[in-house]
């Protein structure tokens, strides 16, 4: 879920073509359920033009935890867990 200003990275994008041709490029699509992401560079093990990039979401349930990670995944992203607490289905 994203709200429509959350596309502005993707509209950029599409409006520059030449200058991200044949580059792999990450777009951050805000609102929903994004609720932080950190992009740090200096600090972490990542080779030159790369970025390690964490966000935080907001979950229904551990069940849709593991239906994001298992997309994320399969698209081909490094996927890991900062925290186990969304995987406990305490109601």
């Amino acid at each position: 879920m994203s709200e429509g200003a959350g596309a502005a990275s993707l509209a950029a994008v599409m409006e520059n073509k030449d200058r991200f041709e044949g580059r792999k490029t990450g777009l951050i699509v805000s609102g929903g359920n994004i609720v932080e992401v950190y992009h740090q560079r200096l600090f972490y093990d990542v080779p030159v033009k790369q970025a390690e990039v964490d966000v935080v979401v907001e979950t229904v349930d551990a069940s849709h935890v593991s239906e994001i990670m298992e997309k994320l995944e399969t698209a081909g992203f490094p996927v890991r867990l900062l925290s186990g607490t969304s995987l406990t289905d305490e109601s």
